[in-house]
């Protein structure tokens, strides 16, 4: 059972090298390998974007990482029908909570700040999904809760509308 207590507030911050990312355990070892091997590298190389979730105390407690994307127009997404045009999409590549915090809302808030960002940016250029593919049924149920989809009642990918998002703003 996480001490949620220990959080005295919980804080969305860019990717810093000065914020240590060695002890971070999420319980799913590919989440963390690439968070402490890999995340500076494709912050160097723009190739996405991490943001942390710290405490007031300035530890690591959570992250994210979002990249934009296309899906090709023959990909099927859900009960959206298909065009000859690709959809953009804001890709939520990555979102891990280190196992001593999980169920103290650290997800919810990352998750809540990716969604805000993905507006910001469909006010700057098109962007038509959120997409997160999800790593097993406990994430397609934290994902559930807000309104994302199934692709298909197979896959792990899910999505939310821009449209959708605007809506319940």
């Amino acid at each position: 059972m996480p001490n949620c207590s220990d959080i005295e507030s919980i804080e969305i911050v860019p990717f810093s090298r000065d914020i240590g990312r060695t002890n971070f355990v999420s319980g799913n070892p590919v989440l963390d390998d690439w968070l402490i091997r890999y995340a500076g590298q494709n912050e160097d190389n723009f190739r996405t974007r991490t943001f942390f979730a710290v405490s007031g105390n300035g530890e690591l407690l959570g992250y994210y990482t979002s990249v934009f994307g296309e899906l090709s127009p023959d990909e099927q997404v859900g009960a959206m029908p298909t065009t000859r045009y690709s959809k953009s999409v804001f890709l939520i590549a990555r979102l891990a909570v280190d196992i001593r915090y999980q169920g103290c809302g650290v997800g919810r808030s990352l998750l809540r700040d990716a969604l805000s960002k993905a507006m910001e940016a469909s006010e700057a250029a098109g962007l038509e999904l959120v997409v997160v593919e999800a790593k097993d049924s406990s994430a397609v149920e934290f994902y559930s809760r807000f309104s994302f989809i199934r692709f298909d009642e197979s896959s792990n990918k899910m999505f939310t509308s821009v449209r959708r998002l605007s809506r319940s703003k």
